[in-house]
């Protein structure tokens, strides 16, 4: 996809389809996680799944505002024909999300309870709520890079290859809560668990387009 002399009609359908699509795929699996806690654990797990909401955003927002920032000025480079510039704010990206996500790992896992005590978390609630946060928190680094890479590659012009990564990740993570809250019956902890998997099959495609020989 060349964003220089391309179709701008073309480029920007195909760059709304990736983002409208990852965007919808996320909503998706985030009300089925929802839905299964809540047939498995009842009222207090589906209250359970929103007191970690505060955490899941921290994750979200820091991942974002790196790859947001890091993809704005990598494309800038690029359009002005400076590529070797261009990767340093890739580079400026990993590392900062890489050390943003090893922050994370520590509190999340140190400190989960008492994070999800200050959300509201109370009895019954917050048991479930640290249940939940159990393999979200060990696989906490996955969720800020992942968040990071997407825009970065999408401006890289593989938008297709983010709305892939996503959607693979979000069928997982559907089936998977199905099977491991019921199936194998491990209730809110293996939505936790189908959460996480999710998150690292997303990671894996995303990583196999950044070291292909494809990446521009």
């Amino acid at each position: 996809m060349d964003l220089l002399t391309g179709k701008i009609s073309k480029i920007y359908f195909n760059y709304l389809a990736a983002a409208f699509g990852s965007a919808l795929i996320v909503s998706i699996y985030a009300l089925v996680d929802t839905i299964v806690i809540g047939r498995y654990e009842g009222p207090n797990g589906t209250a359970a799944v929103a007191n970690f909401m505060p955490m899941w955003s921290i994750m979200y927002a820091l991942g974002i505002c790196f790859g947001i920032g890091g993809s704005v000025l990598l494309a800038q480079r690029r359009g002005a024909g400076k590529f070797e510039e261009s990767n340093k704010y890739f580079t400026t990206s990993v590392i900062l999300s890489v050390i943003a996500s090893a922050i994370i790992f520590i509190v999340y896992n140190l400190w989960a309870r008492e994070l999800l005590y200050l959300s509201g978390g109370r009895g019954a609630v917050l048991d479930l709520s640290t249940k939940y946060c159990f393999y979200i928190a060990f696989a906490s680094p996955l969720f800020v890079i992942g968040q990071m890479l997407i825009p970065l590659v999408r401006v890289d012009g593989k938008p297709f290859i983010t709305t892939v990564a996503v959607i693979a990740g979000g069928v997982f993570n559907v089936f998977g809560d199905v099977y491991f809250v019921f199936g194998l019956d491990m209730g809110i902890l293996g939505a936790s668990l189908a959460t996480a998997i999710g998150q690292l099959i997303c990671i894996i495609i995303l990583l196999c387009h950044i070291f292909s020989k494809n990446v521009s």
